[in-house]
């Protein structure tokens, strides 16, 4: 991976990223990158996933009804926009509607617990090579999240839409 610095990276604005929809059909609006904040317009019935590198955040909005092989897939271009951050890993943010998405994971085969092995931390523990503990998930933020990056731990709020 090709190393990244902050000077050499110019971010105009925060990008809002949108739903992946059902069968990812909106996916190259549902995830991206910035230095140090990203949008999740909308996540009331829906997650957000965000990762923060030494240098830059990458996040991904997912759509509650996400089928199995299109959230692998999401997940997967996730990782792919990853090659625009540098550094490791230093913090994972799952936020938005967690109950919802855990009364459906029977429907998907997938969680948001480690008990599983094919739980959503799982996934991402899989896919970029992290650690369990380094994943936090946060129930209390809905709606509208921006989620922020500040001496390399992630945190979320609610922001007004335009």
């Amino acid at each position: 991976m090709t190393a990244v610095l902050e000077s050499q990276v110019q971010i105009s604005s925060v990008p809002e990223l949108m739903s992946n929809g059902m069968s990812n059909s909106c996916l190259k609006q549902a995830v991206g990158f910035h230095l140090n904040t990203i949008r999740y317009p909308g996540i009331d019935t829906c997650i957000s996933i965000t990762i923060a590198y030494e240098v830059g955040i990458v996040g991904l909005h997912l759509f509650r009804n996400t089928m199995e092989s299109t959230l692998e897939d999401a997940v997967e271009q996730l990782r792919r926009e990853s090659a625009n951050c540098s550094g490791n890993i230093l913090h994972v943010l799952i936020a938005g509607n967690i109950e919802n998405w855990m009364s459906k994971a029977f429907f998907h085969n997938y969680s948001l617990s480690n008990k599983t092995s094919k739980s959503i931390k799982s996934l991402l523990m899989t896919k970029f090579g992290i650690e369990g503990s380094e994943i936090i998930t946060t129930t209390q933020i809905q709606n509208n999240v921006e989620v922020t990056k500040q001496s390399g731990t992630l945190s979320a709020s609610n922001y007004p839409l335009d």
